[in-house]
């Protein structure tokens, strides 16, 4: 019995030294995860969006040779397929839902967004928006365009609604 007692206390002690604790990565997803470590010491590393840990896009590389391109074309203006507003380019069919509310817009709604034949949602409001409204505006099917709570002057086109005409600041206007 005492020989027994002696290999488990052997046994015990040696186990002790099998889980010492291991710093490293223990994220699995991480670029430098470390499969021995037991305790995370916030030293992993991840890829860039589109990328894998060797820096190789996995995403679609577009014309201009750039990694899931952004809709400008290689001269810096928006492709074919899409219209840029407010420095942000939109795909002409594909977008079908644009809120831009509270996003600290200036200047005026440009009449390329009547382009925009697939947009069922217009949010504008609470921005800095000035000028006249745009008839293209409209264009939007069945959409009614939010545009409340900026500066735009009249003339307003029929789909804006009366709430929304009524909460423009208009001291600037012609």
């Amino acid at each position: 019995m005492k020989h027994l007692l002696s290999i488990l206390c052997l046994f015990v002690l040696s186990c002790d030294s099998d889980t010492a604790e291991i710093e490293g990565c223990t994220d699995a997803d991480a670029c430098n995860y470390d499969e021995t470590a037991t305790v995370d010491d916030d030293s992993c590393i991840y890829a860039e969006e589109n990328y894998d840990c060797d820096d190789n896009c996995i995403a679609e590389i577009d014309e201009c040779g750039v990694c899931n391109g952004d809709g400008f074309d290689c001269g810096g203006s928006c492709s074919n397929e899409n219209i840029e507003l407010w420095g942000e380019c939109y795909n002409i069919e594909g977008t079908t839902y644009l809120n831009l509310y509270d996003n600290q817009l200036t200047g005026e709604i440009p009449s390329e967004i009547g382009n925009l034949t697939n947009l069922t949602y217009l949010s504008l409001s609470n921005n800095q928006l000035s000028g006249v409204i745009p008839e293209e505006i409209c264009n939007q099917g069945d959409s009614t365009p939010n545009v409340e709570y900026n500066n735009l002057c009249p003339p307003y086109p029929e789909c804006i609604s009366q709430n929304d005409i009524n909460s423009q600041d208009t001291p600037n206007c012609p």
